[in-house]
């Protein structure tokens, strides 16, 4: 299974939208829409000291199992690769973003 432009424009808009829901919008994120080998859906590289990351979704999504790839799907990526971003964040910092985030 293949991802295509269209997967493409969905799952960045859907990066965009849990950047903002998890209150890092001063991010920037770069994306990027390549073949990685049939290892993951997607992958990114965060650059901490910066404040940027580099977001690369799979073409070849060929072991993804009995699952569909279906917008649900790259959703659930798109949240995935962005929580990567809050995961590099210092303990407490974290913790206060969560807490805001699950009022």
């Amino acid at each position: 299974m293949k991802t295509n432009k269209k997967d493409f424009k969905y799952f960045k808009s859907r990066c965009e939208y849990w950047k903002i829901k998890f209150n890092i919008g001063h991010w920037d994120i770069k994306y990027e829409h390549k073949d990685l080998g049939n290892t993951c859906y997607a992958q990114n590289q965060t650059y901490f000291e910066s404040f940027m990351t580099i977001i690369k979704l799979n073409i070849d999504w060929t072991n993804m199992g009995d699952r569909e790839k279906n917008n649900q799907e790259l959703d659930n990526t798109a949240k995935h690769e962005v929580l990567h971003i809050l995961a590099k964040f210092p303990e407490e910092e974290l913790v206060v973003r969560l807490t805001r985030l699950l009022k």
